[in-house]
This record gives C-alpha cells, structure tokens and sequence, in this order.
C-alpha cells in the first residue's frame, strides 16, 4: 500500500491528525505536519519569522519526498498558497495528488488525481 502525506490548512491539524492516526491504525504509513507558529509570531522580527517559514516549507518538503502520495485535506473546497505550493511541489516529483472535496479553483482541481472524502476512500486509492 502506498503512503500518504497529508497537506491542508493548520485551521484542520485536528482532523489531519484524526485521519493519520485512522490510517496508521490500519497499517497505512501516514503524515500530517505538526507545525505551530510560536504564539508570539508577530513580534518575532522579520528575518526570524521568515527562517521559521522556510523551515516549515523545507521540512514539508522533504515529507512530500519521503511519501508516496499527497493528500490535500480541504473539506470546504479551497486552500492557501502554501497547499498550493505543495501541490506543485508534488506534481514535479512525479508524485499523485488527491484531495478530499472539488478545489473552488479549476487551475487546481485539474491537477488532482481523484476525491477522497472519507478515511476509507482515501485507503482504497492507496491500495491501487
């Protein structure tokens, strides 16, 4: 079975992290990043706030590396910047992209390879 690293918006690290520990449980080699800004991020000046950034993007990054598939976890259809980074990211390392519901924009919901909306759908598209 293929293993899956999980992309979203940190508004929803709960429920990545619900889904990562469902497809663990079913022996499925899952990542959700972890990363919280520290709470006193906008008083960090600039240049440290912009090598936490580059941080974050190169360590997700590098997950995108190491796992077979990314999952882009948006259950109201559209995502940030960074997600669409990564999605790109992704794509140039030859790797499938899905994600949980339509993308509200076009540009990137063609790029997705198909729709998982549940824990279970996602598992039958690793097992292909």
């Amino acid at each position: 079975m293929k293993s899956v690293v999980f992309s979203g918006s940190l508004r929803y690290a709960d429920q990545m992290s619900q889904w990562v520990q469902e497809l663990q449980g079913r022996g499925v080699k899952a990542y959700a990043p972890q990363q919280k800004q520290p709470q006193d991020w906008n008083q960090l000046p600039d240049a440290d706030r912009r090598k936490l950034q580059l941080r974050f993007i190169n360590e997700h990054n590098q997950a995108i590396d190491d796992y077979d598939v990314l999952f882009v976890f948006n259950p109201e259809g559209r995502v940030g910047n960074s997600v669409t980074l990564e999605v790109g990211y992704a794509l140039a390392k030859a790797k499938p992209v899905y994600a949980m519901t339509r993308d509200s924009e076009l540009g990137r919901d063609v790029l997705y390879a198909g729709y998982c909306k549940s824990v279970e759908g996602l598992i039958q598209q690793l097992s292909v």
